[in-house]
């Protein structure tokens, strides 16, 4: 029985990107200038073409927007917990590990939702849109009543 997933940013966005295009494996001595060149991310020794980013913003950017929406209406705010939920919600895609925590009521904590491509889009977002509300402190709460509990 799984009770939570706690993960980085990275571990997140990799699951969807996963789900939205090829991964290859690489070598970690890849020269990263030639990569960037030819539009390819390094993930230590995998291989990201840069349209997987881009696609990913294209499936979260709408995420946000109707949470920040939702937010502006209500008042509710949200946690990275709420937001990674919500797009478990979304992927509807059976080879999403974040699919399946949503489908069975699984937390995911991740504390630094903001250190990575999720937090590019996120702050691109707020540039343009301010005062979309993250609320990390709840998460911690609830990861540190789960943990003693």
């Amino acid at each position: 029985m799984v009770d939570c997933i706690v993960t980085t940013c990275g571990g997140i966005e990799e699951d969807f990107i996963k789900c939205m295009g090829d991964f290859y494996i690489g070598a970690f001595d890849l020269d990263g200038t030639y990569l960037r060149d030819n539009s390819v991310n390094r993930i230590g020794n995998i291989l990201v073409h840069n349209k997987n980013y881009e696609n990913l913003e294209t499936f979260f950017l709408p995420i946000i927007k109707e949470m920040h929406e939702e937010q502006k209406a209500t008042g509710k705010i949200f946690t990275p917990s709420a937001i990674i939920d919500r797009m478990g919600e979304k992927i509807n895609n059976k080879d999403s590990v974040y699919y399946w925590c949503h489908k069975n009521k699984i937390p995911v904590y991740c504390p630094a939702i903001t250190d990575g491509g999720l937090g590019d889009v996120l702050f691109f977002y707020n540039f343009n849109n301010p005062g979309f509300i993250v609320d990390i402190l709840q998460d911690i709460a609830s990861l540190n009543c789960l943990a003693i509990a």
